[in-house]
C-alpha cells in the first residue's frame, strides 16, 4: 500500500494517484533490510520512520561493517517550494556537520542521492532522546541528572555560538537531544540552525518549534546566542515539570509550584533563561554554564576535608569544583570498552575508570578511526606536544631526540657517518585505545581510506603538508 503525504489515505502499490484527494503519490518504502547504498552501506534495521523518511542503521562494508545511521529524505511533497526547502534544510544540515567537530555533535561521513532520494550517513548514537526517557519516567526526572545534560548542551552549543560566523541551532528541545549509552550528549537535527548575520535585524525565514522557538523567531528580531538560551531554559522547565510549553506558548509557570523537588535556584535560572526581551536573559552559554555548576550536588561542602579525630589542627580546607575542558567517550584499551574521559586544558585526556592518560600536548583534533592494534574503531586525539624529532639529511633517518638534539652535524646509526641533522617539532595522532603514536609535520588537513601497500588492505590515513600516512603501519608517502 502507498500512503498518501496530502491526505493520508491508503492506495493501491500501482496507483499514481490518490483515490482520495487525487494528489500525485510517491512510493515511499522503507529501504529493504539487506539492501546496500552506494556499494558499502548494508542496511541492517530502520531506527526510526516517518513521513518525509526514515533512519536507518546500516554498516560500512569499507570500514570493517562500523556501524553508522543512514538519514533519508524523500522526494514526496507535491508542492515545489516546499519541496525545495525540505531539501535546502537537508543539505544544510550536511554541510554544517561537515566540518564541525565536537564530542556532543554527531560526526558525518558521506551524503549522497540514489533513486530519487538524498541520504547523509553520520556517526550512530545508540541511545535515546531525552524525550524518551522523560516519556518512560515515573515522576519527575532529578534536577541533579538534568543539570548534568544541561552542562553538556551548554559545552555543545558554546561550540557552535564560537564559529565564524556562530551558528545558531534554533531547534533545541528533548527529541533534538540523545543521550548515549556512555551518558554522552548528543545534538541531532540541524535541518533549520543558520549563521548569525552581524547587522541584519530579522531572519529571513521565521523557523522553531512552537514552545521551545523564542519571540524572535517569529520575526521580532534576528536570532542569536540568547535564541538558543530560551530553548535551553524551555528545554529544562519541559524535562523538570513534565508540562509541554507548547501547550501555551511563551508561558512558564513556576517550576517550583508544578514540582516541589525543583531548588529555588533552577526556578530563577530558568526563568531567566526564557524571558521574552533578549537582553533580560543570560547573555553567553558560560553564563548559564557558571549558574548551572552552582546547582550541581558535588558543592564545595561535599569536598571539605574534616580533621581526624583527636587532632588538633589548621581549618578544614575547602576544595572547589572545576569543569574540565570536555568530558567524551572513548573506548579504552585498558578497560576494553567505551568509558568516559576528561580533555583537560594541557590536552591530557585520562580515562575516568582506570586514569589511563594519553597525550600530553594541546590537543588541536579528534578523530574516529579503525585501529589495527586495539582491533576495534577507537578515539585518536591529535596534539601538539613537547616532543622533538630530528632527522638525518642524507637518508633521512629519523630519531625521538626530545631535549638532546638541534641543528648541526651529528652521527647518523644509519649512514655509519657524521651527517647534517634538522629538528623539528611534529604533531602527534594518538589511540586513546593503546597509545599507539604517529609523528605527522604539520597539522592535520584530512583524512580517507585508501589502499596501503605495506598492509596489503584498504586502511585509514592522515593528511599533512608533509605528505600522507598510514595509520596502522605508518608508512609515509
Amino acid at each position: 500500500m502507498i500512503t498518501c503525504s496530502m491526505c493520508g489515505a491508503d492506495n493501491r502499490d500501482a496507483a499514481k494517484f490518490c483515490n482520495n484527494c487525487g494528489a500525485a503519490l510517491a512510493k515511499t518504502a522503507p529501504l529493504a533490510i539487506g539492501s546496500v547504498m552506494q556499494g558499502r552501506y548494508k542496511v541492517a534495521s530502520i531506527l526510526g520512520h516517518g513521513g518525509m523518511g526514515a533512519v536507518y542503521l546500516v554498516e560500512d562494508q569499507r570500514l570493517f561493517d562500523k556501524k553508522l545511521a543512514l538519514k533519508e529524505l524523500l522526494d514526496i511533497l507535491p508542492d515545489p517550494a516546499a519541496r525545495a526547502q525540505a531539501l535546502q534544510q537537508f543539505r544544510q544540515e550536511a554541510r554544517l556537520l561537515s566540518y564541525l567537530s565536537h564530542p556532543n555533535l554527531p560526526h558525518i561521513s558521506d551524503y549522497f542521492a540514489e533513486s530519487g532520494r538524498q541520504y547523509l550517513v553520520m556517526e550512530y548514537v545508540d541511545g535515546e532522546t531525552l524525550e524518551a526517557i522523560l516519556g518512560k519516567t515515573s515522576g519527575f526526572l532529578p534536577e541533579a541528572q538534568v543539570v548534568e545534560w544541561a552542562i553538556q548542551v551548554c559545552d555543545a552549543l558554546e561550540y557552535l555560538h564560537g564559529q565564524s560566523p556562530p551558528i545558531i541551532f534554533r531547534d533545541l528541545k528533548p527529541v533534538n537531544i540523545m543521550l548515549d549509552k556512555g551518558k554522552r550528549i548528543k545534538l541531532i537535527d540541524f535541518g533549520i540552525a543558520r549563521f548569525f548575520r552581524p547587522g541584519q535585524t530579522r531572519d529571513t525565514q521565521a523557523m522553531g518549534t512552537p514552545g521551545y522557538a523564542a519571540p524572535e523567531q517569529y520575526g521580532a528580531g534576528q536570532t542569536d546566542a540568547r535564541t538558543d538560551i530560551y530553548a535551553l531554559g524551555a528545554t529544562l522547565h519541559h524535562l523538570l515539570t513534565k508540562r509541554d510549553p507548547a501547550s501555551q506558548p511563551f508561558v512558564f509557570p513556576s517550576c517550583k509550584v508544578l514540582n516541589g523537588g525543583v531548588s529555588v535556584q533552577m526556578d530563577g535560572l530558568i526563568s531567566k533563561a526564557t524571558g521574552s526581551d533578549p537582553l533580560k536573559r543570560y547573555q553567553s552559554l558560560n553564563e548559564v554554564r557558571s549558574a548551572l555548576l552552582g546547582l550541581s550536588p558535588v558543592s564545595p561542602k561535599s569536598f571539605t576535608a574534616l580533621p581526624a579525630a583527636g587532632i588538633v589542627g589548621p581549618k578544614p580546607i575547602v576544595w572547589t569544583r572545576t569543569a574540565p575542558v570536555a568530558t567524551f567517550a572513548a573506548y579504552c584499551g585498558a578497560d576494553k570498552r567505551e568509558t568516559e574521559w576528561l580533555q583537560e586544558p594541557t590536552g591530557k585526556c585520562t580515562c575516568t575508570e582506570c586514569a589511563t592518560t594519553y597525550p600530553t600536548g594541546v590537543t588541536g583534533q579528534m578523530l574516529q578511526a579503525f585501529c589495527k592494534k586495539c582491533g576495534s574503531p577507537t578515539t585518536r586525539v591529535v596534539s601538539s606536544g613537547p616532543v622533538t624529532l630530528s632527522r638525518c639529511g642524507s637518508c633521512r633517518t629519523q630519531m625521538d631526540t626530545t631535549g638532546s638534539i638541534g641543528y648541526g652535524a651529528y652521527y647518523c646509526p644509519t649512514c655509519q657517518n657524521t651527517t647534517s641533522w634538522t629538528s623539528f617539532s611534529p604533531y602527534i595522532c594518538t589511540c586513546l585505545g593503546c597509545g599507539h603514536a604517529l609523528y605527522i609535520e604539520g597539522n592535520i588537513s584530512g583524512a580517507l581510506e585508501v589502499f596501503c601497500s605495506q598492509c596489503k588492505a584498504k586502511t585509514p590515513w592522515l593528511v599533512s603538508p608533509g605528505g600522507r600516512i598510514c595509520m596502522w603501519c605508518g608508512t609515509k608517502v
